[in-house]
């Protein structure tokens, strides 16, 4: 399948186009809204703000939640937050696990059992399964954002209400951004352009501020067609961690790679906290061997 730019595409190509990628999204939407929460603190006068979005995630048999550096880092200051998808209530983040600022921008939070089931919910941790091993997409492959902006929450009857953005969007070919670290990759968000799939509430694309933590997956939409298979939502993988935006000259987000992101989990879950858990882990299972 040759790939060439839209505009150059006939009307009959961009209707398909167009249809293939309104039910990528809306598939995409509703399978990937319970892997995530928005990130909120109370302020000085206890109304809730939205700080940014992070991601819940299975490594190496903990729950952990995923966010960038520069949303998790004022968690003592601000007393962060996060919600699971299905209950209102808003939970603690717990202490910061580890926090690496540029070029890595990336966070963890141990999430507990007894965390995790604070309250009914139907949340999710993405499977580490899900995560590719390095952000290696065919051209013309359709991405998917999902988090949480600022434009899109609000305060409003003693409630922090947010509502999630939501977006199939794609690599620009051939655009290189001067000065643009490697362990990074930018995506278009273009505000004017963008077309809501939702006909009875067409609400504009917001600005980013917000989106910061949100996972990027690769659909693997464009890659199933090439190679002739059926597709689903559930083939799709983890291939970056959004972490700012630029303005100018045309709006683009900014991801780390996922291999960035591996490479981060890999050497800042091997600490004394995480060898102490496998220690106690350990004595507990030789007390029930001994016990029995």
């Amino acid at each position: 399948m040759s790939v060439i730019h839209f505009d150059e595409a006939d009307p009959a190509t961009q209707a398909w186009w167009h249809k293939l990628r309104h039910e990528t999204t809306v598939a995409m939407q509703n399978h990937c809204l319970r892997y995530i929460t928005p990130i909120s603190f109370a302020t000085a006068n206890e109304e809730g703000r939205l700080q940014g979005t992070g991601a819940y995630i299975q490594y190496e048999s903990e729950r952990l939640l995923l966010s960038n550096e520069h949303v998790i880092k004022p968690w003592k200051r601000l007393q962060l937050g996060r919600q699971l998808l299905g209950c209102t209530d808003v939970f603690s983040i717990g202490r910061a696990l580890a926090l690496e600022g540029h070029p890595i921008d990336a966070a963890i939070c141990l999430i507990s059992d007894a965390a995790w089931n604070a309250g009914p919910h139907i949340a999710e941790p993405v499977p580490w399964s899900r995560f590719a091993t390095k952000h290696e997409t065919v051209p013309g492959e359709m991405l998917f954002l999902c988090g949480y902006p600022e434009a899109r929450s609000g305060f409003i009857f003693g409630t922090l209400v947010s509502y999630a953005t939501q977006l199939v969007t794609q690599e620009p070919p051939g655009v290189v951004i001067p000065g643009l670290h490697q362990n990074y990759l930018i995506l278009e968000y273009p505000p004017s352009k963008a077309l809501s799939v939702d006909r009875n509430n067409p609400l504009p694309l917001s600005l980013p501020p917000g989106l910061s933590g949100s996972l990027v997956w690769n659909t693997r939409r464009v890659e199933c067609l090439q190679r002739n298979q059926e597709w689903s939502p559930e083939m799709a993988q983890v291939t970056a961690l959004l972490c700012s935006w630029i303005e100018k000259p045309v709006p683009y987000v900014v991801a780390t790679r996922i291999e960035v992101i591996r490479d981060f989990l890999r050497r800042r879950t091997r600490h004394p906290y995480w060898v102490g858990r496998a220690g106690a882990a350990f004595r507990r299972l030789v007390r029930k061997f001994v016990s029995d």
